[in-house]
């Protein structure tokens, strides 16, 4: 096997030619966020057939365990910056619905008062 055989069968590289084994930030966000909203979506089409309740408690809940469960697994794959980009894509899935829940509390308090 040849020096560049070699070298393209052990993955990804960076910019100098070192092999990047410690994963993508841009990976991670892309991940993050692709099972944050792939978890919403499909409890949405599951939930109405369970008791309010627990709908309520497994559709705040549920994508976060197979959030941190995909962090676990990167974390194990000893891949860190890819394991960072699902906690930054936590971090905006957080900040924006701060952000909107804020915008509609703004809103309200801008009424006249009468119903």
């Amino acid at each position: 096997m040849t020096q560049a055989e070699t070298r393209d069968a052990a993955g990804p590289r960076d910019a100098v030619g070192r092999a990047n084994r410690r994963g993508s930030l841009g990976q991670g966000i892309g991940i993050g966020l692709l099972a944050l909203t792939g978890s919403h979506l499909v409890l949405w089409g599951v939930l109405p057939s369970l008791h309010p309740f627990w709908a309520a408690m497994t559709f705040f809940v549920a994508p976060w365990i197979v959030l941190a469960a995909v962090a676990v697994q990167f974390l194990r794959r000893r891949e860190p910056r890819t394991a960072w980009g699902l906690l930054i894509a936590a971090a905006i899935v957080v900040g924006t619905v701060a952000l909107l829940f804020g915008l509609v509390v703004l809103i309200f308090s801008q009424g006249s008062g009468h119903h």
